[in-house]
């Protein structure tokens, strides 16, 4: 194989394993890559190549939504997104707070009338070996007051002996919240927003935290297949506490802020 041909296979094998980065690891990956990877030309390590790596990562798992600039362009003076941008800012305080987590949302309005949420949430507990997100994409519309959603997580711990990783959808039927308009009296706005909200909550506590717990149970049988016996200790992974951690980090803001209720 040609130098050519190697060079360009760094490359692609660089984007590759950048673009797999769970939660939080793009830059810790970057770095064991660099040690890993010789340098050619065309360099893998180019800093234009690497920032367009990155923001191909952040736009893919939208956690560009982080720097708040996507947001900022969409804003306007729309009285009902108003209210619901109002009211967003009060469920992510407290979310954060909770959780402890870094979070953040853009709401964008489609030339058909409808209004788009997403909400990016992170959180890293590398001390004690896991990480995960939760990207929450939900759609509002207006002409028919239909609401729904999907759920996108990415989970994952890791420790010596084991590598456990979950990407996984969960999608949300549509409700009726009911319309609103520019119209409408602030009061009525203000309740269509707090109803956007509280079946956002409604669906973490019904749909996602529940399904998260399904899943794992279903595949601690498939886990428990993959065992092997190390090749040092000759103990066999304990792939049981795996999943158990990332289901605890998971639910960890979920039970806090029901004890607080």
């Amino acid at each position: 194989m040609s130098d050519a041909a190697d060079a360009a296979d760094g490359t692609q094998t660089v984007r590759t394993l950048l673009l797999s980065s769970s939660p939080g690891q793009f830059d810790p990956i970057l770095n064991d890559l660099r040690c890993i990877i010789p340098k050619s030309s065309p360099d893998p390590f180019d800093d234009e190549f690497i920032a367009g790596v990155r923001s191909e990562w952040e736009g893919a798992t939208r956690r560009s939504i982080l720097s708040g600039k996507n947001d900022e362009a969409a804003r306007h003076r729309d009285s009902c997104v108003s209210f619901l941008r109002d009211a967003m800012d009060e469920y992510l305080k407290r979310k954060v707070a909770l959780t402890n987590a870094r979070a953040a949302y853009e709401i964008i309005e489609t030339v058909d009338r409808k209004i788009v949420i997403t909400v990016y949430s992170e959180k890293n507990d590398f001390h004690n070996f896991r990480a995960g997100s939760l990207t929450g994409t939900y759609t509002f519309c207006n002409s028919t007051g239909s609401f729904d959603g999907s759920v996108h997580i990415h989970t994952h711990t890791f420790e010596n002996e084991a590598n456990f990783q979950l990407k996984s959808k969960i999608d949300m039927n549509p409700i009726q919240v009911g319309t609103c308009s520019t119209s409408d009296g602030s009061e009525k706005q203000s309740s269509w927003a707090d109803a956007i909200i509280q079946q956002i909550i409604t669906w973490e506590e019904t749909e996602v935290a529940p399904k998260i717990r399904d899943m794992y149970n279903s595949i601690e049988t498939t886990l428990k297949s993959l065992r092997r016996v190390m090749p040092v200790t000759r103990t066999k992974m304990n792939w049981n506490a795996m999943p158990h951690r990332v289901v605890q980090m998971l639910e960890q803001g979920l039970d806090r802020e029901k004890t607080e209720e």
